[in-house]
């Protein structure tokens, strides 16, 4: 018949989630599972159309609709559907990096991980909204707070702007600096994106796209995690009117909340990122160079024999070089006690590192992964300021 069959066979293989297809969309790109003659050839992608175009109603074999109310993040119509038998033209199938021909022969013409790469866009967004929400939420804050005034310095003085008080600067001013962090990671991140981006088209070379993953994935777990618990403590240090939604601030917080959850729940994520690590800290154990923005790690040695110390003996000594190599050497700490964790905990489970990673060290690992991002986050923000 020249066609593909669309089927949900099971209540699980129900999509769920995917934005405008409550009420809105027409036609779908499906991700679906290609079996052809009993051999399953992997995620595939289809275009899939889920509704009349005159009258808005589900085609034959569709079952959509909305998914209910959620959280936060109202404007985006998140919906379901079911395919029952459904069938496509061969065309339908986006077969830039596959082909399957009329009699079911299968080819593909590409490296499987370019699918991947629509994913790692979204990451990548994700993660400037990370600073965008924050930067946006602190404009309001301070601005009231700059406003805003709160009891006398002197029994006939002026009442003090609240922003003079120590505890509201240490509320939203080491937030803004977070936020210039975040902003020099994101950007950052997004110059790798592009890198591997032009090495696929231009030469076919996949080889950035590991640290690429890892970098991301990192990215979009520690910034949304901090990001979210940092709008909380935005809005309540502009007390009363921080929780009315006049002030925009519960909107903000509500809406970002979705961020640690979508495109990849964070604690998975982090681990992405813990797996990245590790793999050079095996490198390096091995013989080898860790690579790319993990090269810190080949310190390792330095670290261990007792070579790495802090010089500073004052608080005037703390300059931006003294920072980093303070927090390079933090992070080479996580990244040793994770590994080290990871192998006594295989060692309890005779040998299984599988079961280590899931059951001993899974906590380790995310700290690792956390340390890691702060360190590239602070790295990226450094070589700004100095740029300047």
């Amino acid at each position: 018949t020249d066609e593909f069959i669309i089927h949900s066979p099971t209540l699980t293989s129900t999509k769920w989630w995917p934005g405008e297809l409550g009420w809105n969309a027409n036609t779908c790109v499906c991700f679906a599972q290609m079996i052809i003659k009993g051999k399953n050839h992997g995620v595939h992608s289809f275009v899939v159309p889920i509704r009349d175009r005159e009258n808005n109603k589900p085609l034959p074999g569709i079952k959509v609709g909305d998914i209910g109310p959620k959280l936060g993040y109202a404007s985006k119509d998140n919906g379901f559907v079911r395919f029952d038998n459904v069938r496509v033209p061969r065309a339908n199938l986006l077969a830039r990096y596959t082909n399957v021909d009329r009699e079911g022969k299968y080819e593909r013409r590409g490296n499987e991980k370019i699918s991947y790469a629509v994913m790692m866009t979204i990451r990548d967004l994700l993660n400037h909204s990370s600073w965008k929400f924050m930067a946006n939420a602190l404009t309001i804050a301070i601005r009231y707070s700059i406003i805003r005034t709160q009891f006398k310095a002197e029994k006939k003085g002026p009442e003090r702007q609240v922003i003079d008080y120590q505890t509201q600067q240490d509320k939203l001013l080491t937030n803004l600096a977070m936020t210039y962090a975040i902003h020099s990671g994101a950007w950052k991140a997004t110059e790798i994106a592009q890198e591997n981006v032009k090495r696929i088209y231009d030469k076919n070379d996949f080889s950035l796209m590991g640290e690429l993953h890892a970098i991301l994935s990192g990215c979009k777990a520690i910034y949304s995690w901090d990001a979210l618990e940092q709008l909380n403590i935005i809005r309540m240090s502009a007390g009363g009117h921080g929780y009315s939604s006049y002030s925009g601030l519960p909107l903000l917080q509500t809406e970002y909340a979705v961020n640690c959850t979508h495109e990849g729940e964070n604690t998975v994520m982090a681990l992405q990122t813990a797996r990245f690590l590790i793999g050079n800290l095996t490198r390096i154990q091995n013989g080898k160079k860790a690579l790319g923005h993990a090269a810190f790690l080949n310190k390792i040695g330095d670290f261990m024999e007792g070579k790495v110390k802090c010089k500073a003996e004052s608080a005037d000594d703390f300059c931006i070089e003294t920072l980093d190599q303070m927090m390079a050497a933090s992070t080479i700490a996580y990244v040793l006690h994770a590994g080290n964790r990871l192998m006594e905990g295989a060692q309890a489970h005779d040998g299984k590192m599988k079961e280590s990673w899931d059951k001993e060290a899974g906590s380790d690992l995310v700290e690792a992964a956390r340390s890691f991002i702060y360190y590239f986050s602070f790295s990226c923000l450094r070589k700004n300021i100095q740029g300047i």
